[in-house]
């Protein structure tokens, strides 16, 4: 059974979705700053903005396995 960083890793954006992202920004002709690259990102951003940063904060660092 995989715990900690290492299960949430089937969760990832694989690299060629982050390529893409990364291809769009660089080539969309805006000024725009921040793209959301993947699932896993989306679900990080949302989680964010459900709760206080002081509490987001709290949760990443409770997280098992994010030493590992």
């Amino acid at each position: 059974m995989m715990t900690g960083a290492r299960a949430r890793q089937d969760n990832y954006s694989t690299p060629d979705q982050t390529a893409d992202v990364i291809f769009g920004a660089a080539t969309d002709g805006t000024t725009r700053l921040r793209y959301i690259a993947g699932t896993d990102a989306e679900a990080m951003l949302a989680a964010r903005a459900s709760m206080p940063f002081e509490d987001y904060s709290e949760a990443l660092v409770a997280q098992p396995g994010l030493a590992d």
